[in-house]
């Protein structure tokens, strides 16, 4: 049941975005709104970014700015490294990760086809399973009441 509404779910999704014509730029910032601060600076550090729109969305919240929108250059004259300048960076990761999702477009839809592939193929594995063991269940309920019953009991003629 959880795999047909998965299923569903997929299916619907994709037939809102394009019967909506959903701008990509609302789905990303909505993903970005749900996603935890662990994730966000996974994407701050890997895209060279702070902040969905940058470091001015720190000004309006009580946030802290994580150390992940800094970018540290090693100074020179610093001998065992803890010497060194902090940046903050300055673009925002919104532009970068539509992109991304723009360029790897046809990666991630391959993918997002495949997991719905493999969801039908499991529906279709657990209805033969089910059927399989329906047909079995009603083939040993037939033999037994087929079976003639001599005393009371079934014969044991094996």
């Amino acid at each position: 049941m959880a795999s047909v509404l998965a299923i569903a779910f997929e299916v619907g999704g994709i037939l809102t975005l394009n019967v909506l014509r959903m701008d990509m730029e609302y789905i990303i910032e909505n993903g970005w709104s749900q996603v935890n601060q662990r994730t966000r600076n996974m994407f701050q550090i890997d895209f060279h970014c702070c902040g969905f729109t940058g470091p001015k969305e720190f000004a309006y919240r009580n946030d802290p700015i994580d150390d992940t929108c800094y970018e540290v250059f090693e100074l020179a004259s610093s001998v065992n490294g803890t010497g060194g300048e902090r940046f903050l960076k300055q673009h925002g990761c919104g532009n970068k990760l539509r992109d991304w999702f723009q360029n790897n477009q046809s990666m991630w839809v391959a993918l997002l086809a495949g997991i719905g592939l493999l969801q039908v193929l499991g529906c279709f594995c657990a209805i033969y399973v089910i059927n399989t063991l329906k047909s079995h269940q009603r083939r040993m309920i037939d033999e037994m009441l087929d079976e003639p019953i001599r005393n009371g009991y079934p014969s044991n003629n094996s």
